[in-house]
């Protein structure tokens, strides 16, 4: 079982915050996964770096309505339900066939649908939860 990095950010300006969001390569990230790997890079970083007091260390799921930002993840997420808000502010949700050639395609009223990733503002999965 590996895991993937998805995104990193350094947070605040005088009590630093560095948070990690981690995936399970099979898309099941679970408490436990996150608690080891919390564990094991707080070990990893205090043993390298003597500055690592000086911040907190976060490490999460992105959630289940994550932004979709990467190829990677777009093709990590093939068959499963996406919302969409194109630049023209058009929303659209459908399940993922593909993504290649920087272009989206996605079964939306039952039919398939291109989208150039060019036009979208925001890509996020959609787990129905409100």
């Amino acid at each position: 079982m590996g895991y993937f990095l998805l995104a990193a950010e350094l947070v605040g300006m005088k009590n630093k915050t560095l948070c990690l969001y981690f995936e399970r390569n099979d898309g099941n990230i679970t408490i436990k996964d996150l608690s080891y790997l919390s564990r094991f890079l707080r070990d990893a970083i205090e043993v390298e770096f003597e500055e690592s007091r000086n911040w907190d260390l976060e490490v999460s799921s992105p959630g289940v309505d994550r932004e979709i930002k990467t190829e990677r993840e777009r093709k990590f997420f093939v068959n499963k339900e996406l919302r969409i808000v194109l630049k023209n502010g058009k929303v659209m949700e459908g399940k993922l066939l593909d993504s290649k050639d920087g272009e989206i395609i996605i079964e939306f009223n039952s039919e398939k649908q291109v989208i150039d990733l060019n036009d979208t503002a925001r890509i996020n999965l959609n787990s129905g939860l409100k």
